[in-house]
């Protein structure tokens, strides 16, 4: 029985590079909550728009989002941000 031999061609097909998954999180300055002026200012803001936005929820799922949503927008306008540190490359 003569041996067969069975070439299969493939192609490969490149995968487009990965996106980053990661998008960049906000920093914000957060010594300035050890002022008690700020931390009141903090606090108002974040109870005006709980006030402001009392819509009815279909889930907790929403809830909670609407919740992460209105607790950053407070602290964008209350706290300062903190540009994010570039790494520096050490050369060799």
């Amino acid at each position: 029985m003569p041996k067969a031999i069975i070439l299969v061609i493939t192609q490969l097909k490149q995968l487009p590079p990965r996106e980053k998954l990661r998008k960049e999180r906000k920093r914000y300055n957060v010594d300035r909550l050890q002022e008690k002026s700020m931390t009141q200012q903090l606090e108002n803001e974040i109870n005006e728009r709980l006030e402001r936005n009392r819509p009815t929820y279909d889930s907790i799922e929403e809830k909670w989002t609407e919740l992460q949503t209105i607790m950053a927008e407070a602290a964008e306008s209350t706290l300062t941000n903190i540009e994010p540190k570039k790494k520096e490359h050490e050369t060799y």
